[in-house]
């Protein structure tokens, strides 16, 4: 495998993987990566229907490599972009995250569907979201059939915690490579009037640092009524109203002990946007003992 930096697609050959691996170009382009194409064999997964299921799994193994480098074959001739090809067996979550450490991805780009009674859009929802929280590098879930060219505006909710401060970080950094346009987001469902203030004072903080970076910023806080709007609607309703071109989250890792809303809300965006969302996860955090 090449040194080079690499985007990870997992492929399945379905619509939704193949749109991820369209918008991968560009980034691949930015972050001057190549590509590496991942397919999973998972035994007894009924929604692996591209390859033949009358061959052994070394048939299998053939023919999804071949399919990968002819779709890489594809992606050199249009874009210029060096492509790989792996093809390994078992749980399908599993063995994303553990392709994106063996190349040392930069980044994983996933097409998911929307979620709702459709078992295979529960089954693919559900390992975006072992994947997003496995994964030790950004993962970037792309829904819909818009292939979408460029980024100029990036939008990234912002509260008080530590963690958000890493998230305006990778967002200069994209911002820097694309010329985009940061767009920061607050939501409040307290009346706290200490809460607010301290709220505001960091949002402003921020909107400095991105500015300082030389990058354009804007902020919004918007104060939610509990009942009328949750909020992650009113994340994807702003990033709408931005004409956003990607959403950038924080993750919470399958170790984390964090509150259920909090975890809650990050794979609500996930599964509702329509936006293409990049979820990073945090720097692991020292424990201290007293």
């Amino acid at each position: 495998m090449s040194t080079v930096s690499q985007v990870l697609i997992p492929i399945d050959f379905s619509e939704h993987s193949l749109i991820a691996l369209e918008q991968a170009h560009s980034l691949a382009k930015l972050y001057n990566a190549e590509i590496t194409l991942l397919h999973v064999i998972e035994k007894g997964n009924i929604f692996n229907g591209f390859l033949k299921k009358d061959t052994d799994d070394e048939g299998q193994k053939k023919e999804a490599i071949q399919k990968l480098k002819e779709l890489g074959a594809n992606i050199t001739g249009k874009y210029g972009i060096n492509t790989n090809t792996l093809v390994s067996k078992g749980k399908v979550h599993d063995k994303i995250v553990e392709a994106a450490d063996e190349v040392n991805a930069k980044l994983i780009i996933m097409g998911i569907l929307q979620p709702g009674k459709d078992t295979k859009a529960k089954y693919i929802s559900t390992t975006v979201r072992k994947v997003v929280r496995g994964s030790t590098c950004p993962v970037l879930t792309i829904k819909g059939k818009q292939i979408r060219e460029g980024c100029k505006n990036i939008v990234i909710p912002i509260d008080l915690t530590k963690e958000s401060r890493e998230k305006v970080e990778y967002a200069i950094e994209l911002a820097k490579l694309t010329g985009a346009t940061i767009h920061t987001i607050s939501t409040l469902y307290t009346v706290d009037e200490d809460a607010a203030k301290r709220l505001v004072k960091h949002v402003k903080q921020v909107k400095k640092t991105i500015k300082a970076a030389g990058v354009n910023c804007t902020i919004e806080i918007i104060s939610l009524v509990r009942g009328n709007e949750t909020i992650e609607s009113a994340i994807i309703n702003y990033a709408h109203a931005m004409q956003a071109d990607l959403l950038m989250i924080m993750s919470q890792s399958a170790s984390e002990a964090k509150p259920f809303f909090v975890v809650s809300t990050a794979e609500n965006i996930i599964n509702d946007s329509d936006v293409p969302v990049m979820s990073i996860l945090p720097e692991p955090r020292a424990v201290t003992t007293q």
